[in-house]
């Protein structure tokens, strides 16, 4: 193999095993000791958020994560792993203080009915969801800081450009081409609407 996408989190936890993080140009000289190298950003962040309805942002005035220490009452319904993961809801709650008397573990693809029904406010979610759009949420900004960026990138081996230059060209190409909001259009019509990946230009997100 000689490149593939992947994500910049997953770049630092899995392939460099990184204790803190790293900007770009510090994660481009760890991947040179390994023979790798990484590109641009494509454009978008595929990161862990909190999305909401549109109902509980209007009633609320929700904008930031920061808002939803104002309103503990809010009933959210947080997916099991969200729940157990340190960089999930535990370490969201100290990091905003936040104190909030209803949540409900479920799963994810019932998470969106219970949005959609009415009986939960808010849930854990990738910012590039397909349902974003189609159920009409906001997702809230991470106004701390607490959430990892994933941001697209190609991961390649550096021999790649001697060997084949066309290659890093057409990876250059793409450079910040596709946002948040690209992504998730391309992703609703796929999961949604059940379209040809190749069709749409673009794919589900990229497991982590």
């Amino acid at each position: 193999m000689d490149l593939y996408p992947e994500y910049t989190g997953t770049i630092l936890e899995v392939v460099l095993h990184s204790p803190r993080p790293l900007d770009l140009e510090e994660m481009r000289r760890e991947l040179s000791k390994q023979g790798l190298g990484i590109s641009d950003p494509l454009g978008f962040n595929d990161s862990y958020a909190i999305a909401v309805t549109r109902e509980a942002r209007a009633r609320y005035g929700l904008r930031t994560i920061s808002d939803l220490a104002r309103h503990p009452d809010l009933r959210l319904g947080l997916t099991h792993e969200f729940l157990g993961r340190p960089d999930g809801w535990p370490g969201l709650v100290r990091h905003y203080g936040l104190d909030m008397r209803h949540v409900l573990g479920i799963q994810h693809e019932l998470a969106y009915t219970a949005l959609a029904g009415g009986r939960i406010d808010a849930t854990d979610i990738y910012t590039t969801d397909a349902q974003i759009e189609r159920l009409g949420l906001t997702v809230l900004e991470d106004d701390r800081g607490f959430f990892p960026r994933y941001d697209a990138v190609w991961l390649y081996r550096l021999d790649l450009a001697a060997r084949e230059p066309r290659a890093i060209q057409a990876m250059g190409l793409l450079t910040g081409r596709i946002d948040e909001s690209r992504m998730v259009r391309a992703n609703a019509r796929v999961v949604l609407e059940r379209g040809d990946v190749q069709g749409v230009g673009g794919s589900r997100s990229w497991p982590r």
